[in-house]
């Protein structure tokens, strides 16, 4: 193009990826916050789940025309060549799309029919939709945003399948720009199905609904709080990122006038609230507050 070569080449993420057809480039909603929620809970994710794939991504500084502006995230963009590289197999064999689901005719058809009106999914309609869905993918992604309390993630729902990766529906993982916000809070509540024709809520709730899903989902819930989402393993994660960043943040808020004095304490109390175990005891309220949970069995799964 006018603007150069097509591929940008080079493994930028450590991943054995060494094409890429386009890169994002971004400044989180939080730029004036932590800085670093969004990359703080994809570091996390990818140490617990292969099954939804994550963003990997690098902090850089970024110039335009020899000036500074500031300190950005450099990250992979979810495309069919991405899913075709990480994967293997042919692009033109991926499917992917982002909610709502009315940008993809045959998942309305297919898994939110097998959902819609019903209260719950009988075992026959479960082993179907484990046909069409990677269950284990779906558990993931509610786990990592449950956890992380992501307040928007409904406008951040997108799914791929491909042959070469199984062919069922896995579902994504990016953007926890809004973490710390609502743990759960958002997985069953209603959305707004003028903009939503389906809702994420309307397989979940049916989900829940069927005792192998719950089983499943509670025993993984409890891999994910006494691994990855740990306290412990949060907080190491954590500190690492405030000693990376602290210059760069000090220089990048300079830039954006940002009051500096403020970024270390709010990065210490989001450290109490997980050293203290609050945020760990609002997981477990919000979970034991899901469709169908039984508080019993929650606690039985962690061990409580």
């Amino acid at each position: 193009s006018c603007y150069g070569a097509d591929v940008l080449c080079g493994d930028l993420f450590g991943t054995g990826i060494s094409e890429y057809g386009s890169i994002l480039l971004k400044k989180g909603i939080d730029a004036g916050d932590m800085v670093f929620k969004n990359e703080l809970f994809e570091t996390l994710a990818l140490s617990f789940t292969e099954r939804s794939p994550v963003r990997r991504s690098q902090f850089c500084r970024m110039y335009i025309n020899g000036s500074y502006w500031g300190l950005v995230s450099m990250k992979e963009d979810f495309s069919r060549s991405y899913f075709a590289a990480r994967y293997g197999g042919d692009k033109d064999e991926v499917d992917y799309f982002k909610f709502p689901t009315s940008n993809c005719r045959e998942f309305e058809q297919t898994v939110m029919a097998l959902c819609k009106g019903k209260r719950a999914l009988s075992d026959a309609d479960y082993e179907q939709f484990c046909t069409l869905v990677d269950i284990d993918s779906l558990i993931d992604f509610m786990i990592v945003k449950g956890i992380a309390g992501d307040k928007d993630y409904y406008p951040n729902i997108g799914l791929f399948r491909s042959p070469a990766a199984g062919g069922r529906w896995r579902f994504m993982l990016w953007d926890f720009d809004c973490a710390f916000t609502a743990p759960f809070g958002n997985m069953v509540a209603p959305s707004n199905e003028e903009y939503f024709s389906m809702s994420l809520s309307v397989i979940v709730k049916t989900l829940l609904g069927n005792e192998q899903f719950r089983t499943r989902f509670l025993s993984r819930l409890a891999e994910a709080l006494s691994g990855a989402f740990s306290g412990e393993n949060m907080l190491t994660v954590m500190e690492s990122y405030r000693m990376l960043l602290r210059e760069e943040v000090e220089e990048d808020w300079g830039v954006w006038h940002f009051n500096f004095v403020h970024w270390e304490p709010r990065l210490d109390a989001c450290a109490r609230m997980i050293e203290s175990g609050q945020w760990r005891r609002e997981i477990i309220l919000h979970v034991k507050s899901l469709p169908f949970i039984n508080s019993a069995d929650v606690d039985a799964a962690l061990g409580q």
